[in-house]
């Protein structure tokens, strides 16, 4: 159908995303310009994609003379060739029914009501699998277009009586009359993209924690391009059954067309500013956003003044709570530290009501935990901005999360000591992880001895030396980060993967070295961490980041039998330091 190609060439991956429904293949920097613009909806096959294919077939059957009838039986037919090759998705199965039932109402002579055919729809996925009412895909497919249907047509009317003159609208000369024509296409794909935007937005943001508030507007933009990739590739999808060389002739069109939708969504991504992580948001808050939106829609009384006081007093409610959940989300009281359940591997994120700090992200045994763990957590979080890295050594299992992260996330600073730094110009996992790092603008910086925290707090590197660094002797472990955090007259160790001789060398550096929360040296294994450094500390608390099955009750450095957790067992360990010296931990599994 298509030329083969290499799997990474970024236009065929995202062809076969509009065309074919298979996202997979789709290069991540091309998926991450569609995710932060909000325009993901595009590239997922649904009821413009087999709109525009069954018009298609409509169009070519209408030109050899078939007759209504045999246009629809055409229709069906090639919709259930097509739905054999695509992936069986909601959105996909939902279009499809909706095209049945209108060709079966050609065929019966019967009058089409969208909302009922929409209904249908709901209830045969239904039938076919209950428990998809509960998938996020399927509640933005039937509740988006949900709200097209009965907020478009007023919506475009709305704002085509407000932007285009009446004189424009009823000049019927040429010129006036194409102007005109191009007006009111635009304010209707305009329509047709907010209005699925506001029939969305509160399940979006009860799912992923975040508003995207300019997707109508990129869809304006974006969807010419789209519109002709999907005409030319339908048709020559259709054409090549029949006429194999005349639809080769379409591949270059296509091809140029591909790249030009890429390229603008990526610039528009550069500028884009109107995604906001608002974080963790209580299902109330959702039934109040579509009481809200039902209040401003519905004319349940014929006085416009008290519906539109009513309808702006809900609205400036709903953004007063959203922006007063958005600030608790990101301005804790005090330091909160959570050490996240990745597996055997480390990923902690640090927040303070003036920074947000992460240190490691990597997993040995478990993929993707950037975009499955730490990426989710922090939109959980409603963060937007990661002020600084730290990073501990190069193992994978403490690194190869960060590269997702890097590439969804602002990062001001990417710190490693001096050996990593080293590293980073070979060919080892440092030097692949700052090649990635580049790709997203990101550079790999030497750690400072201090980073502030603001409020008096500060995260200071007390290991490794510069001329531990040096040894070719030491291994990548005992070279690790070792970071003590001193918030509100506390202290928290942060161990890396240290070994026996680190240790003992800390305690030598540092003899009257204490910590109230340590996070133990290379995963708590007892073979190598010295007892006697975790009880030199006296902390009150340890912390254990290791995956199941590794011995969590046989094998962890714990002489005095102190409290503590392991993220195997419970979860992310989140630890609170308040601004009046008070600690607290919480081991609740979390949402994200």
């Amino acid at each position: 159908m298509f030329d083969e190609r290499d799997l990474s060439d970024p236009k065929q991956g995202l062809l076969e995303a509009l065309l074919l429904g298979y996202r997979g293949n789709i290069d991540s920097a091309t998926y991450q310009a569609f995710e932060k613009t909000g325009l993901l909806h595009l590239i997922s096959l649904s009821g413009l994609h087999l709109g525009i294919l069954a018009g298609g077939v409509w169009w070519i059957c209408a030109r050899i003379g078939l007759l209504k009838k045999g246009k629809a039986v055409a229709c069906i037919i090639f919709l259930v060739l097509f739905l054999m090759v695509v992936p069986a998705r909601a959105p996909t199965i939902r279009a499809a029914i909706i095209c049945f039932v209108f060709c079966l109402a050609v065929l019966l002579r019967r009058h089409k009501n969208p909302i009922n055919t929409l209904s249908l729809a709901a209830i045969i996925l239904l039938l076919i699998r209950p428990t998809q009412l509960f998938e996020v895909g399927w509640q933005l497919s039937f509740v988006s277009v949900l709200s097209i249907l009965l907020l478009c047509p007023r919506s475009y009317s709305f704002l085509t009586e407000k932007l285009v003159p009446k004189t424009s609208q009823n000049d019927k000369r040429g010129v006036y009359k194409l102007i005109f024509s191009l007006e009111s296409l635009i304010l209707a794909i305009f329509s047709t993209g907010f209005t699925a935007w506001i029939g969305g937005a509160g399940i979006l943001l009860y799912h992923f924690n975040d508003i995207t508030f300019l997707t109508s507007l990129w869809t304006v933009f974006v969807f010419p391009l789209v519109v002709l990739i999907l005409s030319l590739g339908f048709l020559k999808i259709i054409l090549s059954v029949l006429f194999t060389g005349f639809a080769s002739v379409l591949t270059g069109p296509i091809n140029i067309l591909a790249m030009a939708l890429i390229w603008l969504v990526k610039a528009i991504g550069k500028g884009d500013f109107s995604n906001v992580a608002i974080g963790y948001v209580p299902f109330l808050l959702i039934i109040f956003y579509y009481t809200t939106v039902t209040i401003a829609t519905w004319p349940f009384t014929s006085r416009i003044f008290i519906r539109k006081a009513i309808a702006i007093g809900a609205i400036s409610i709903l953004v007063f709570v959203i922006g007063f959940i958005k600030w608790s989300n990101t301005h804790p009281d005090g330091l909160v530290m959570t050490c996240l359940d990745v597996g055997h591997g480390q990923a902690v994120v640090i927040q303070t009501s003036e920074k947000v700090l992460i240190f490691d992200a990597g997993s040995q045994y478990n993929k993707d935990i950037g975009s499955r763990i730490v990426n989710p957590f922090l939109r959980y979080k409603g963060i937007n901005k990661i002020d600084a890295v730290f990073l501990s050594h190069d193992d994978i299992d403490h690194i190869n999360g960060l590269p997702e992260v890097a590439a969804n996330y602002e990062i001001d600073h990417v710190y490693v000591n001096s050996a990593f730094l080293e590293k980073s110009n070979q060919r080892s996992t440092a030097g692949f992880l700052a090649e990635r790092l580049s790709d997203y603008g990101r550079e790999l910086e030497e750690v400072p001895g201090n980073y502030d925290l603001g409020q008096s707090g500060s995260v200071k590197i007390i290991w490794p030396s510069e001329k531990a660094c040096g040894r070719d002797d030491l291994s990548d472990n005992d070279k690790s980060l070792v970071a003590l955090i001193e918030y509100a007259e506390k202290r928290i160790l942060l161990c890396g993967d240290i070994e026996k001789y680190a240790q003992e060398q800390i305690l030598k550096n540092n003899p009257e070295i204490k910590a109230d929360i340590v996070l133990l040296p290379h995963h708590g294994s007892a073979l190598t961490t010295s007892s006697d450094f975790v009880e030199r500390l006296a902390a009150e608390y340890l912390i254990c980041s290791r995956g199941k099955g590794r011995g969590e009750n046989g094998d962890i450095a714990n002489p005095n039998e102190k409290s503590i957790f392991h993220t195997s067992q419970a979860g992310a360990v989140k630890v609170f330091l308040r601004n009046d010296g008070e600690v607290g931990i919480a081991v609740k599994r979390p949402k994200w």
